[in-house]
């Protein structure tokens, strides 16, 4: 059943609210009562749709999820679409930074980097650059990708004058690419 617009109203206003709050300070210092006052809500309106500030702050996670998501399906698994996917994912950062700053803060929730590149088009992406690789370094190698990568937007995000979105986008597909690409022999087992 959709949303009426007075819900939907009712929960941008929260959401922006708790984002407000969550620029000041952390997620476990903030109480309910402080997001209705900010987002001039009730708290009997909050309670209707969430039942913790963590509820909403995982709804403000899902619609950033979500909006990946619909960026990235636009495009096909070929290299070239990889290479878009990737800059309509940092484009769509650098569009929404205020929310995505916040949601990409590791004490908020130190999951979101597996979430956000474990979605499966995400995940699609990285798989089909599995190039000379076995099971086991293929593994390796993801969480060095999604660690890594996750850890490269996020300073991006965090500097000022950052570098165009196409530019990161740019660096970001490279790395893995090659990473992907170019597997180097094993130094075990050598004498």
């Amino acid at each position: 059943m959709e949303e009426n617009q007075r819900v939907r109203l009712s929960k941008m206003m929260l959401k922006n609210g708790l984002i407000e709050l969550l620029s000041r300070e952390s997620i476990h210092k903030i109480s309910v009562t402080e997001i209705c006052n900010v987002s001039h809500v009730n708290r009997t309106t909050f309670y209707k749709h969430y039942g913790s500030q963590y509820d909403l702050f995982q709804d403000i996670e899902n619609d950033v999820l979500a909006s990946i998501i619909s960026h990235v399906n636009k495009y096909d698994n070929s290299m070239d679409g990889t290479l878009k996917q990737l800059l309509e994912i940092v484009t769509y950062i650098d569009k929404n930074i205020d929310t995505c700053r916040i949601v990409f803060d590791y004490n908020i929730d130190p999951d979101f980097p597996q979430k956000l590149l474990t979605m499966p088009n995400i995940e699609q992406m990285i798989a089909k650059l599995d190039q000379g690789y076995d099971k086991d370094e293929l593994e390796y190698i993801f969480c060095v990708v999604v660690e890594g990568s996750f850890n490269m937007i996020r300073k991006w995000m965090s500097k000022e004058g950052r570098e165009p979105a196409e530019n990161i986008a740019g660096i970001l597909g490279n790395i893995v690419i090659k990473l992907l690409h170019e597997p180097m022999q094993s130094v075990t087992g050598s004498s």
